[in-house]
């Protein structure tokens, strides 16, 4: 059994019922920077003003109160190296107990969680990067949607201007030849008939040359809003 714990990669301690520490396997002793030699005194086994030898065995005996109430404590920590390291470590305490029910000992396992918590730090980072790169993402396709809303408002702007007149609002000229052109093939298709209204002002010229050319646009305005307002909707109102 002694060959296991000096074998295994955790830590293993074992602490009489008067909290001395018995056994500290060569992994612990690694893991703390205690020398394979070197005498580890627990807190009930120094005299009177003797320093700590060593926060592990200081650790160890916190804990063993809980392990005899419970008879079983486990939770993560850390422990301090002789070199002031933290080290996380996934702990152990178990109240070992004779055939009569009585604890006779504990012991502690701890194993190193640095690896770990590194490859967990990175992890998060990992998704904090991914997160990141998602709200980014998200955030130039919102731009993108609104780029491509506000192009598609323009273009629908510029294909009414494109069939505009823009004096008027009526449609323009190139509007009229093509709806003719639709109208006619419609009406050649199923026999049809088919009514255009050719209007014009009289005398137009002569009042653009009395009362000047900004006069003549509000004439022209006039009757456009006269035609449109009393055309059907099926009907189609063009500036010639």
């Amino acid at each position: 059994m002694l060959a296991i714990l000096d074998a295994t990669p955790d830590l293993v301690a074992i602490n009489d019922m008067h909290g001395r520490l018995c056994y500290l396997n060569p992994a612990g002793r690694q893991m703390l920077g205690i020398g394979e030699q070197e005498q580890i005194i627990s807190p009930a086994g120094k005299a009177s003003g003797e320093e700590q030898d060593s926060e592990a065995a200081q650790l160890l005996d916190d804990l063993f109160p809980i392990g005899l109430k419970e008879g079983a404590w486990q939770a993560e920590r850390a422990l301090r190296a002789r070199d002031g390291r933290r080290i996380p470590v996934s702990q152990v305490v178990l109240a070992h107990k004779d055939a009569g029910g009585q604890v006779v000992y504990l012991s502690t396992i701890a194993r190193d969680m640095t690896e770990r918590k590194a490859l967990d730090a990175q992890a998060q980072e990992q998704m904090w990067l991914v997160q990141e790169t998602s709200r980014q993402l998200e955030a130039q396709k919102a731009q993108l949607e609104e780029a491509n809303r506000r192009l598609e408002e323009a273009n629908l702007r510029l294909a009414a201007l494109a069939v505009t007149d823009g004096l008027t609002g009526l449609k323009n000229h190139r509007a009229f030849q093509d709806r003719l052109a639709e109208e006619f093939a419609r009406c050649r298709r199923y026999s049809h008939p088919l009514s255009i209204l050719l209007l014009d002002v009289d005398h137009f010229k002569q009042y653009n040359d009395t009362f000047g050319h900004p006069a003549g646009d509000k004439i022209l305005k006039r009757l456009a809003d006269a035609l449109q307002s009393s055309a059907r909707a099926t009907d189609f109102v063009a500036r010639y």
